[in-house]
């Protein structure tokens, strides 16, 4: 069944679920009615033992009156009592011990020793977990042959009551070994072997349901949950020898732990079906108070508070579940408040009927249901609920897996879509790009070449003046042809070409060049670097290199190239140009040159930095490392 058929409601109309509901209200209170009247397994009746009879412990002998089994009594006071229960038997023959007889005692609270003519058969105290009223224990013993008497044999079982729990004891059962020891082991099976498994399967469900949680999956009600299902663990290990988990006070305190178990699952419930939480986490309060009662007021005050608003408060826990569920099964047609309202209904009955027990109205019982269905419930609906969300996540998985694909699919055309956009940009750029250089040759270049013209046409102009306006133009036009090199950011690749033609000029002129790279690599790498912007700088270094020939009287050119972040830890690249001329005073008034290399320098989003002192003139630009469109002048 998919998730999709679970979220369907389990019937269609509003009006016919409340009628589905209430036929299998009734069916599931008639299946407890069913299973809480199934007697659990005992030795045929030819075994049980009669002719009993029962005294206080510290009475005579001579008070000893007639009962009949099961018998129970019920203290009023808070200082514990025990009593002896006795059993006369003569010697069965040689026959009967050739096949081993054996004593089964079903059902006993809260304390019991099993003596044989005086002698220790079994005792509860080995193991006080056997002493709990949830552990539903029987005490099996054989009666060794040596034991035997001729005449009178007595069988003794004593019988010890704690403060406010009620002395019991079921039939007694005496008979060979191969009749007796079958019902004890079937018991074993059901009260102590069935607990330790279902412990197992909840411990493990309640670390599966923290994975989820932990990776995201349901949210809290599933971390609450697993909660729930520790806490019923710990309570099921506390049925084990005490010696093994637990020291004896821990041991009777972590009875108290359903108390603090059922508002829990109340609360983990309500968040699974989506409804509001009782009473929020206050609903906790009372489970602790209770077992803060032990170290606070002693066991008097614990057990009568286990019994008095314990068992009630989880009784109301239950009824909470129950109406949760029950409304979310029938306004929502939920499938898991169907089920959830059912279980809460069977276990509800079951805990009724350990609270008639335990307050004696049912004196002929002590087999406690509620603690043996409930952990039962809760494995199964854990189970449930892993695989609800195993195939929701698998479901997911699934549906992640195909929205993938398209996304894959989407993210192609997209690709394909962005490079022909791409491509049509490039050649959008490219186009503008050429258009720019056309006109900067058309200015520069041009410009040049019309002045030569003049200067031809012109009478008395000198070839040495027609010479270096050629020889202005060409460089001009190797600056405009180097720009336009494609070298993806590397400023250093168009300014080695560069450097090549500026040495050979220098030393026409008489200077030494220096080549300096102030850090690894020189310049950084300029993201977005186009032609356009490459050709500005190079017309600024252009322009600092002619200012020095001309007009400072240098005889060395120092060129540095690196790279400094400024105070708001942004990367610049740093580019230097200096010389060792006279420089110029504050008296002289900068020219169209410097002008010029300010604009172009706003244009890059840099800034031109020009020092001039006795020592040499030296114009800085920094740049940024990424470049955008160049800014209008």
């Amino acid at each position: 069944m998919t998730a999709a058929a679970e979220s369907r409601p389990w019937a269609e109309s509003g009006r016919r679920r409340v009628v589905l509901w209430l036929v299998l209200q009734a069916l599931a209170i008639a299946a407890a009615i069913w299973l809480g009247g199934l007697s659990f397994p005992l030795p045929a009746d030819q075994d049980r033992a009669g002719g009993v009879t029962f005294r206080w412990l510290d009475a005579p002998e001579a008070a000893a009156l007639p009962v009949r089994l099961p018998h129970n009594w019920m203290l009023h006071s808070r200082e514990p009592r025990a009593g002896l229960y006795s059993i006369a038997l003569v010697h069965p023959g040689e026959e009967a011990l050739a096949q081993g007889l054996s004593i089964f005692v079903p059902r006993f609270t809260a304390r019991a020793v099993v003596r044989f003519n005086g002698q220790v058969l079994v005792a509860s105290a080995s193991n006080p977990a056997m002493e709990t009223p949830a552990r539903n224990t029987s005490l099996y013993a054989q009666v060794p042959r040596y034991l035997w008497a001729e005449r009178d044999n007595r069988i003794e079982i004593e019988i010890a009551s704690r403060t406010l729990i009620s002395g019991y004891l079921g039939p007694v059962y005496i008979g060979p070994q191969a009749r007796l020891l079958p019902a004890h082991q079937k018991r074993l099976i059901l009260f102590v072997y069935l607990p330790v498994v279902l412990a197992v399967l909840s411990l493990f469900l309640a670390g599966l349901l923290l994975v989820f949680w932990h990776r995201g999956a349901g949210g809290r009600a599933y971390a609450v949950m697993a909660l729930s299902l520790a806490l019923s663990t710990t309570h099921a290990l506390n049925l084990f020898p005490t010696s093994l988990f637990f020291e004896p006070t821990l041991h009777l305190v972590l009875h108290a732990l359903p108390v603090i178990e059922a508002p829990i699952s109340a609360i983990a419930m309500a968040e699974i079906l989506g409804r509001r939480r009782p009473f929020g986490f206050w609903i906790v309060l009372p489970g602790l108070a209770i077992v803060a009662s032990y170290g606070l007021f002693g066991l008097h005050a614990f057990v009568l508070g286990m019994m008095l608003f314990g068992m009630p408060m989880v009784a109301f826990s239950l009824a909470i579940i129950l109406w949760q569920s029950s409304r979310s099964a029938i306004d929502e047609g939920n499938r898991l408040g169907l089920f959830l309202s059912l279980a809460m209904s069977v276990t509800l009955f079951f805990l009724l009927h350990d609270m008639l027990v335990t307050a004696n109205v049912l004196s002929d019982q002590r087999i406690l249901l509620a603690r043996f269905f409930y952990p039962l419930f809760t494995v199964v609906l854990a189970t449930w609920i892993i695989i609800r969300l195993a195939r929701t996540l698998d479901e997911a998985r699934n549906f992640a897996n195909i929205l993938a694909t398209r996304v894959q699919e989407v993210e192609g055309e997209l690709r394909r879509s962005f490079e022909r956009e791409q491509t049509h940009r490039q050649e959008r750029l490219l186009t503008i790009e050429r258009a720019r250089l056309m006109r900067d040759l058309h200015d520069g270049v041009g410009g040049q070449l019309v002045s030569i013209v003049a200067n031809v046409e012109r009478q008395g102009t000198s070839r040495a003046a027609i010479a270096e306006a050629a020889r202005t133009a060409l460089n001009d036009m190797r600056l405009v042809i180097d720009a336009m090199d494609e070298v993806d950011g590397e400023l250093m690749l168009i300014l080695a070409a560069w450097r090549e033609r500026l040495e050979g000029r220098l030393r026409a002129s008489g200077l030494a060049l220096d080549w300096v790279l102030d850090s690894p690599g020189g310049l950084p790498v300029f993201t977005g670097l186009r032609p356009s912007h490459a050709i500005n700088i190079l017309r600024i270094m252009e322009e600092a290199v002619t200012n020095a020939i001309k007009h400072a009287g240098a005889r060395r050119l120092t060129i540095r190239l690196g790279q400094r972040t400024d105070e708001a830890g942004r990367v610049h690249g740093s580019i230097t140009v200096a010389d060792d001329g006279a420089g110029y005073g504050p008296e002289v008034r900068p020219g169209r040159g410097l002008g010029n290399m300010d604009k172009r320098a706003a244009m890059l989003g840099g800034q031109l930095t020009v020092r001039s002192s006795a020592a040499g003139t030296a114009v800085r630009l920094d740049l940024p490392v990424v470049m955008t469109a160049l800014s209008p002048p």
